[in-house]
């Protein structure tokens, strides 16, 4: 795990923190985006590899940790290196460490290319672990969510009324 933990990480516009791009270690790399490097047919499979083979149906993987593969040794041993080797499709692995659902979404919405075929999607404990952190006023750790408090901290101590949709929101929970 301490080659997960020691791995860089860089802020990436709208999604705020991502791997850093061509990382490599004993245990996982990632391509020139900063995906994971996924395996096909023994071979590194980077996102523009994945975007121009056309030789199978595109299936795609959007997710945390789980998805991302942290624990694995090896990238052939992730969710979608396993699932290039038995089934027919090419799958690319969209996931990332620390990831909640805006931030799959935004990839997805970002860089999968069309065509895609089949999505599995692996989150959700992210999005939980956050809303419990935050109305535990327990301390939040995990970095991409690090300066959203202050600003959101207005809303929930009421220092500022908000307007709309956000009213709303606050209104139901």
């Amino acid at each position: 795990m301490s080659y997960y933990h020691r791995a860089p990480r860089v802020y990436a516009p709208y999604i705020m923190e991502m791997s850093a791009p061509n990382y490599s270690s004993p245990c996982f790399s990632t391509d020139e985006f900063g995906f994971r490097t996924t395996i096909y047919k023994g071979n590194r499979l980077t996102l523009r590899a994945y975007r121009e083979l056309i030789d199978r149906p595109r299936a795609a993987i959007f997710g945390n940790s789980t998805a991302f593969g942290v624990g694995t040794t090896s990238d052939s041993l992730t969710i979608p290196s396993h699932l290039n080797r038995n089934t027919q499709f090419l799958w690319f692995n969209f996931s990332g460490r620390t990831f909640q659902s805006t931030q799959e979404l935004l990839c997805y919405l970002l860089f999968a290319p069309e065509g895609i075929e089949k999505i599995v999607i692996i989150s959700g404990i992210n999005n939980f672990d956050m809303s419990y952190r935050w109305f535990s006023d327990d301390t939040i750790y995990l970095p991409p969510f690090y300066n959203q408090r202050p600003f959101l901290s207005a809303y929930f101590d009421k220092e500022i009324e908000p307007k709309g949709f956000l009213r709303r929101l606050i209104g139901r929970i």
